[in-house]
């Protein structure tokens, strides 16, 4: 049979569960705050990952243009017309009239 538990042997059994409750309620909170403080900075990265997006969208779509420029930047008759058009020069013997908008 089992030994009737005295007075002494109880106290030290309930401050061992107090003891115990009190460790695995700080864990918890701790374990709680870590897992929104984790949220919030994953939230965080989302947005600047979506941000990040756009701009790589728009960077890609600058570097088409430029690309674009670039090709008609080493046709001859482009560069003749541009000249003309943004420089106002002309070809020997050629006037250039300009005329209001």
């Amino acid at each position: 049979m089992r030994e009737p538990m005295n007075r002494g042997m109880v106290r030290r059994r309930k401050r061992w569960n107090r003891i115990i409750l009190l460790l695995l309620f700080i864990y918890g909170t701790w374990a709680f705050v870590t897992y929104q403080h984790q949220e919030s900075a994953l939230d965080e990265k989302k947005e600047q990952i979506e941000q990040l997006s756009k701009e790589a969208t728009i960077v890609k779509a600058q570097y088409e243009e430029l690309t674009y420029q670039i090709e008609r930047l080493q046709d001859e008759d482009y560069l003749l017309e541009l000249a003309r058009k943004e420089y106002y020069m002309s070809l020997p013997g050629e006037m250039i009239f300009e005329f209001p908008k």
